[in-house]
């Protein structure tokens, strides 16, 4: 009962229909992929394809009791996407990385470059071993987000390397070896 409840909710309120990409609810979220593409809403179950391509049938009340993020309608349809790396703390570093960012953003064509915001990076803080960027970007449509992100994320270590930009990572030195400082740095 509570099921049909919840759908004829869902059926007046419209949160979502059919073909909204929508964030699936976090019990079903790590299973199964985090979005998916509502195929049919019925008054006890909604039948959502993941991103993964699982169809599933999700029973309403499961969908009314969690915050129903729809990615497909909005007046303003872009949606930001971040990245964050963690860069060796060292000035010339992160100004040779923070150019070749820009470039990537500038020459990708899911991306937006004026509306809402241009693309931004960000050094945002220290962390343990590295200073934080953060790359923030807007997408026209949901379904680039992923693509964009998977793309930059490429473009960055291939450009990274061929720059001699690097990336932190931790160093665990054992002090009983014989390991010469200076070659990692210090």
């Amino acid at each position: 009962m509570e099921n049909v409840i919840a759908g004829v909710f869902i059926i007046m309120d419209k949160p979502f229909r059919i073909g909204d990409r929508i964030l699936l609810p976090k019990s079903l979220g790590g299973t199964y992929s985090s979005w998916g593409d509502v195929q049919d809403i019925g008054l006890r179950t909604t039948h959502v394809r993941s991103t993964d391509g699982i169809m599933l049938t999700i029973p309403n009340n499961l969908l009314t009791k969690d915050v129903v993020v729809n990615f497909s309608r909005s007046n303003d349809v872009e949606l930001r996407v971040r990245i964050r790396l963690g860069l060796t703390p060292k000035w010339e570093n992160a100004s040779t990385a923070e150019k070749i960012v820009n470039d990537i953003a500038a020459n990708h064509p899911d991306i937006c470059q004026e509306k809402p915001k241009p693309p931004e990076v960000v050094l945002r803080d220290f962390g343990d071993y590295e200073v934080i960027m953060e790359i923030r970007y807007f997408v026209k449509n949901p379904r680039k987000m992923r693509p964009s992100k998977s793309f930059f994320i490429k473009e960055i270590l291939r450009r990274f390397e061929e720059e001699d930009v690097s990336l932190a990572f931790p160093v665990r030195v054992n002090m009983n070896s014989d390991v010469d400082l200076e070659d990692l740095g210090f």
